[in-house]
């Protein structure tokens, strides 16, 4: 399924309007440097290396695990953002009401931890990366907001728990 349709299938949840909001594709991006006022949400996040964040209709913040290449495995740069995000969002939800996780690319949600980089890993480098995933995970809960995880390919293992800890998931049928 490609990302459009994709996206349109979320339409059930965003209802984007282009024409209400200022920029031209109807959205507004989180930038580095400036914080985000879309009606009276405001947001100030970083760029995230791993992560896309984006603002729907003032109430909707989209996040997108990005690293299509890796089916978007959770390496600990991903880990350490995610914590991050949660946290600000948690500190200060603004007028969010929403949160979509989704995954960018066409295969898969999240396929849990970046395997890859762990093999190298020393016990001590492991474990306070498993800490780092602990707490991004416990903050998922802790979220003021509820989170809709878009589910737009394969969740596996820790992509599975990141799903089940969404309030709610919506898949497509070939996730």
């Amino acid at each position: 399924m490609s990302d459009a349709v994709f996206s349109q299938s979320l339409q059930h949840f965003i209802k984007k309007k282009p024409n209400e909001l200022s920029n031209n594709s109807g959205t507004f991006r989180i930038d580095q440097s400036e914080p985000i006022f879309a009606g009276e949400l405001e947001l100030t996040l970083p760029t995230y290396q791993s992560l896309k964040t984006e603002i729907v209709e003032q109430h909707i913040l989209i996040v997108t695990l990005n690293r299509p290449d890796v089916l978007n495995a959770i390496n600990t740069q991903m880990g350490t953002e995610l914590l991050d995000l949660w946290t600000r969002t948690i500190a200060e939800p603004g007028e969010a009401r929403c949160v979509i996780l989704t995954g960018a690319g066409e295969r898969a949600f999240c396929s849990g931890a970046d395997l890859k980089e762990r093999k190298d890993m020393s016990k001590e480098t492991w474990r306070a990366q498993h800490e780092i995933f602990e707490r991004a995970f416990w903050a998922t809960g802790a979220l003021t907001v509820p989170m809709i995880a878009a589910v737009n390919g394969h969740a596996y293992a820790g992509g599975l728990e990141v799903m089940l800890y969404c309030d709610f998931a919506y898949a497509v049928k070939t996730a």
